[in-house]
Order: structure tokens, then sequence, then C-alpha cells
């Protein structure tokens, strides 16, 4: 087990060495890749690593899913001569071959949601957090490497392995989130932090673009069908997940339980009845804003998730896209999603978080609604590209807008407390969206009116984010601090009289989810 060297106070520096011991920082600081050092910081560090692990699953799965439509077609006649998907209703195991990866998403989703509370309260009332990080991760590594035998004999059980690996994956990243507060409360400052978080989303974000430029070159230059694509798409993924969550789980310590459970109580129960409890607080609390956000997070990442295995599936069938047309449609939507966060950036400055967050509602939610009337088979197969720019860009604006809201709107000082419950809101919902698309589907009704539905979603958090009272409101609100402790909990953290290093931010970088300078220098000035 690694142990964190401890922090050693040195003597007080003469006139003589002072300016000899700064120079030397000034040469370690602007050296060359210094920053992947991250200070020493050993946590930041193994977070980086499992980030850059976790880009490299998110693109294999595109080709992935492509290749579980391509095989349940094959298998039931529904391809033309040259390999590509025809529109056809005949069912395979008891589904249309479109509908296999948004059935997934719904698997996904519910094993995600059923889970992630548990682990919420390994986190809180054990010591285990690094144990089950291990397992997790080591789980997930296994199953990308086993479905790089994905063929038409296997791909059913797959499919299976695959609903697994994609609730794993929510699993692994709360896990991962849990030891941000921690950096940002006791071992770094704000400035140092919102550093972090830069180089956290830089190396996620070039990684995806690497892995994805990879895939799609070699997959273009030998030209791969979906089969080989998505066997080229794990092995890279297997071989990636390899080194980094190795590395990943060798630097981020054991950490102590957060809390003592209460005497009596079950832990498979205990993170439940959190989520219940602060879901009270917020509902009886006269602070609008928390309650009207965190519903607002639930409907809105609800249908980004979605996006994915819905576009998936809708491009699959209707513009007959195969993996290389596909892979195209997700490597212009991550190049846009900066331009997206550089536009909530702009938002921000010009107005506040609130309205940025209304416009990008609107604007996903005409973006949307026009797709079912725009993408059809009669139409220039190179629109479902133009989707992708602008679903790329609405995605990248939405997720670095509600992140900003988060850091800006949570009571003083209380964001490490409320991590988990924000983590929690992104899942709980994600299985909705797709349910409804399959059934629409399945049902035999046009793809278009499953596309058109999640336009429903977006309806809904226009509404709810338009229930958040005003802006000057919203940051009065954030200077009062919610009581969460409860009498049957004990917090085992250092108390206030502790001398350590706080941070009034911790935010969370996520595959996909950019957020830019401007947003970190918006923040800085409204919290003075």
């Amino acid at each position: 087990m690694d142990v964190e060297e401890p922090i050693v106070k040195l003597p007080t520096e003469t006139s003589e060495t002072a300016g000899q011991s700064s120079a030397s920082d000034e040469v370690v600081q602007k050296g060359c890749c210094s920053w992947r050092r991250f200070e020493g910081v050993r946590k930041a560090q193994g977070y980086a690593f499992a980030g850059v692990g976790n880009g490299s699953i998110a693109i294999s799965n595109v080709f992935l899913s492509t290749a579980f439509i391509y095989l349940a077609s094959k298998e039931v006649g529904c391809l033309d001569e040259t390999g590509r998907i025809t529109p056809c209703n005949i069912r395979v195991h008891g589904f249309f071959p479109t509908t296999m990866v948004t059935n997934i998403a719904v698997i996904a989703g519910l094993l995600a949601a059923f889970s992630l509370p548990v682990i919420g309260a390994i986190i809180d009332y054990t010591n285990h957090r690094r144990l089950v990080g291990r397992i997790v991760a080591f789980m997930i590594w296994t199953i990308q490497t086993i479905q790089i035998f994905t063929n038409e004999v296997t791909w059913f059980p797959m499919i299976i392995l695959q609903a697994i690996v994609v609730a794993l994956f929510e699993i692994h990243y709360s896990l991962m989130v849990s030891y941000l507060p921690d950096i940002a409360r006791y071992e770094v400052d704000h400035t140092t932090m919102t550093r972090f978080n830069r180089i956290f989303f830089t190396l996620q974000y070039c990684g995806q673009v690497t892995w994805l430029t990879v895939c799609l070159v070699v997959t273009k230059a030998f030209k791969f069908n979906s089969i080989k694509s998505a066997h080229l798409g794990q092995s890279l993924s297997s071989f990636v997940l390899l080194i980094c969550y190795t590395n990943a789980w060798r630097k981020l310590p054991e950490m102590p339980g957060r809390h003592k459970l209460p005497e009596g109580k079950s832990l498979l129960l205990q993170g439940f009845k959190q989520n219940v409890n602060t879901v009270k607080l917020l509902w009886k609390n006269p602070n609008r804003t928390l309650k009207w956000f965190f519903l607002t997070v639930m409907i809105s990442e609800s249908g980004g998730t979605s996006l994915l295995p819905v576009v998936v599936s809708f491009y699959s069938r209707v513009l007959r896209y195969n993996s290389v047309d596909i892979g195209i449609t997700f490597f212009v939507a991550v190049i846009t999603a900066i331009p997206g966060a550089l536009m909530n950036g702009y938002m921000c400055r010009r107005f506040n978080p609130k309205i940025s967050l209304r416009v990008n509602f609107v604007f996903l939610f005409c973006v949307t609604l026009s797709a079912p009337f725009v993408i059809s088979v009669d139409n220039p197969r190179w629109l479902g590209w133009i989707w992708g720019v602008m679903w790329g860009f609405s995605l990248g604006w939405m997720y670095s807008g509600e992140q900003l809201f988060y850091t800006l709107c949570m009571p003083a000082s209380q964001e490490a407390e409320f991590a988990g419950f924000f983590v929690y809101c992104t899942v709980i919902l994600t299985w909705l969206p797709s349910l409804i698309y399959s059934t629409i589907v399945e049902n035999g009704y046009k793809e278009q009116y499953g596309l058109g539905s999640l336009c429903l979603l977006q309806l809904i958090a226009m509404f709810t984010i338009s229930m958040v009272p005003d802006w000057d409101e919203v940051i009065e609100g954030s200077k009062v601090k919610l009581a969460l402790a409860t009498q049957e909990t004990q917090d085992t953290l250092p108390s206030t009289n502790t001398e350590v290093k706080t941070s009034e931010s911790s935010d969370v970088s996520r595959p996909l989810e950019p957020t830019t300078e401007e947003d970190t220098d918006n923040h800085e000035n409204k919290s003075e």
C-alpha cells in the first residue's frame, strides 16, 4: 500500500538561501512537462491518470455500439450488399437491432442509479474507498479486454457485459471524484486547484481526440468494417486502461471514512437514506436555488447523456451510417464542445450563468426538434455531421455552464458536502430517455418520434431553470451555510480549528464536459 510522504516544515530561510530557493522553484515550475507533477500531490496525479483512461472507454464505446447494431442486423439479414444496415422490422432476441444500444443504456442507467448510493456510503462510512476503486477498475479493464473478441457468435453476451461496464464506469467516476474535495480543501489553495482542473480537462480532452483520431485513421486506411473497428477500439482502450488505471490506483491513497456509521444502521441502505434526507432538506429550505438547480441537473443530464446511444441508433437505421460515419459524427462533436464552453464563458460575462443555461436549453431544444424533420434518408447524409456539430456545441455549453453554476450557488464552502449528491443527480435519470426511445421504436413508430421525444426533457429543463431566483438572490443565498449534519452522524474530518488549506471550489471535470479559463475567471469575479 502506498504511503504519502509527510509534509515537513523546513527551517526559516535566510536572506541568502531565499533568493537561491526562489530561483530554483522558478526553474522547476517552468521546466518541460513540470505541469504533470501536480506539485507532488499524489491524489491529483492519480485522478489525472484515471481521467485519461476514462476517455478511452468513452471513445471505444462509440465503435462497439455500432458493431452491436451491425451484428444484430446481420443475424436477421438486415444488411445490403455493401454491408450497410437497411431498415427492417425483424426482431432478434425480442428487440429490433437498432434498439439494442438504447436498451443497454436503460439497463446501465438503472444499475448505476441503484449502485451509487451504496458506493457513496462506502466512501462516507468506511476506509475501503481505494480497495473498491481497484476492484471496479480491474472489472472494467477485464470486460473491455474480453470485448475484443466480439463477433457473430459472442455479440449478445457482449451486450450484457456492455451494460455492466457502463454502470461500472459511473461507479468508478464517483470514486474518482470523491478525491477532489480532499485535494481542494486540505492540500492546495484555490488558485492551484483551478489550474489542476484545467490540466485535468486538457488531458481528458486530448486523450479522447487522440483515441478517436487513431481509430478513424486506421479504420479508413485498412478499410475495416464495424466489427474490426470495434476490435481496434477495444484493444486500444484495454492497453490505455492497463497503464492509466494501474498508475491511478497506485497514487490514489486509502482514505478514512468521513463519518461514523450510526449503530444498528445498514451500510447498504444508509446511502439511500442520506439522499432522501438531502432532498427533504433542500425542499423545505427557503433557499429555492438548490432544489430547482439539482432538479434541472437531473433532467438536462439525462437528455445529454442519452444522446450518444440514441444518435447511434437513429443514425444507423435512418441514415445507414457505418462505424466510420458514426466516428466522424462524434469526432466533430468532441471538437465543437470547446467553442460551446467558450460561448458559456461569454454568456456568463455578458449576463450570468442562469441566463446562459436558459439560452442553452432553448438552443438545444431547437436543434433536437429540427433534427427529425431534416435528418432523413431523402436528404444528404452529411447533414448528420452538421447536427453532430450543433449537439457537440450545445453539450459543451451546457456541461460547463452547469459546473460553473454549481460552484457559485453552493452554500458557503459546502461544495464538497454536496459533491456526491451532484454526481448522483447526473446519473439518476439517464435511463429514462433511452427507455422512451426504445418504447416508441419497438411499438412500430418512426425513429423521428423517438429522437423528438428528447425535446420534452429540454422543455422541462427550461421550466426548472426558470424557477431559480434572480442571480443576485442566488449569490446571496450562497453565503448562508446549510446544516446537513444529523444526530446520527459524527464527522471524522479535521475540525474547523485544524490548520488546513482550503478552496472555495472543487469543480468536477468529466470527459466531453469542458470547463474553460473564462468560466474560472467569471467564477472568481462573481465570488468576490
